[in-house]
């Protein structure tokens, strides 16, 4: 945060209020107001990648509909890392940074239960076989219908997160369009994974 500003501003406040008025304008306001937008800024940057790799499994699926890749996982680092700050968040954006986290979390969980699904069908025959079959269907359409969930979510979260982290005064950023990856860059991407994956996975092998 650029703070000439307040530089030139801080002898007419101290000749207004004093030390203390400085300190209590810093404290109560400048300071909280930045830290709320350096939140926003790493929430939002680690929203952007996570957005990125789930639409991206989700249009692997349209490829391999019918495997979840055992090395699935989605980064909650600076979620963790900031929960304790979260409340600093507006009242009507806190509750979607845990609703999408939640959904992070679930979702990184379905790789490891599916495993263990597919080891048990594999060692099945017959009826016990096709019980188990339908446990593995209720992990594929679980994980399809998560990952969407999420895209969907962060999609409405990230622009509010962006605009707590642009300054007020910066009408250029937030004029400025953010540049995105298009579903067409994605879905080549998607589709060059799919080919190499192809390349060294077993025809037999569900686990994608």
């Amino acid at each position: 945060m650029d703070l000439e500003w307040w530089k030139n501003l801080s002898p007419w406040v101290q000749g207004l209020f004093g030390g203390a008025g400085v300190t209590l304008l810093w404290e109560g306001l400048l300071k909280p107001t930045r830290d709320r937008r350096s939140l926003a800024r790493v929430l939002a940057s680690e929203i952007s990648i996570n957005i990125q790799y789930a639409a991206g499994q989700r249009l692997y699926l349209n490829h391999n509909p019918s495997g979840i890749p055992s090395d699935f996982a989605m980064s909650d680092a600076v979620f963790e890392a900031t929960a304790a700050r979260i409340g600093d968040l507006p009242p009507n954006v806190i509750g979607e940074v845990v609703l999408l986290y939640g959904g992070l979390r679930d979702l990184n969980r379905i790789p490891a239960s599916f495993a263990l699904a597919l080891r048990e069908f594999r060692s099945k025959s017959g009826p016990d076989q096709k019980v188990v079959q339908m446990e593995l269907d209720s992990h594929f359409g679980v994980y399809r219908t998560s990952l969407e969930k999420f895209v969907e979510r962060a999609n409405v979260l990230l622009p509010k997160l962006h605009r707590i982290a642009t300054p007020w005064f910066r009408i250029d950023l937030r004029l400025k369009k953010k540049r995105v990856l298009t579903l067409e860059d994605l879905a080549r991407d998607v589709a060059g994974l799919a080919k190499l994956r192809a390349s060294y996975t077993r025809p037999d092998d569900r686990s994608g």
